[in-house]
């Protein structure tokens, strides 16, 4: 009989498990984000656009420090926050420039950009806090 071995994945190929969550949860943001409005789902345009931006963002940082932190909650560095912010700035500011010119009836606006960003910067106070020592 043949003794099957183990082969063991190279770090940076399950590196990307851990942010599964991250990633499915950006897909989401995308596909709702990028529906035209008739086809927004009425639970959605009833929540207050400003509380569900930083709720979304919010939850999308999360998920980045997560993944970073391998699932556990410990502190992860800074480069994480940043790389948290900038994916925030440059995919929610993409999708409302989207949403202004390409999407129909949809429209973007400044004050969702800033409201994921607030979400996100919340997002980083609150993993400071829960992982303070």
């Amino acid at each position: 009989m043949h003794q099957l071995t183990k082969q063991k994945l190279p770090k940076e190929k399950h590196k990307i498990f851990f942010y599964t969550p991250a990633i499915v949860w950006g897909i989401l943001i995308l596909y709702f984000s990028l529906m035209p409005g008739e086809k927004v789902p009425d639970l959605l345009k009833a929540i207050q656009s400003f509380l569900i931006h930083v709720s979304i963002y919010f939850l999308q940082a999360v998920f980045i420090f997560l993944g970073a932190s391998k699932f556990k909650l410990i502190p992860v560095s800074k480069s994480a926050f940043s790389v948290a912010l900038v994916f925030i700035l440059l995919v929610g500011g993409f999708i409302e420039v989207i949403q202004e010119f390409y999407i129909d009836k949809r429209h973007g606006e400044l004050e969702d950009v800033i409201a994921n960003l607030l979400g996100g910067i919340l997002a980083i106070f609150s993993w400071r806090i829960l992982t303070k020592k």
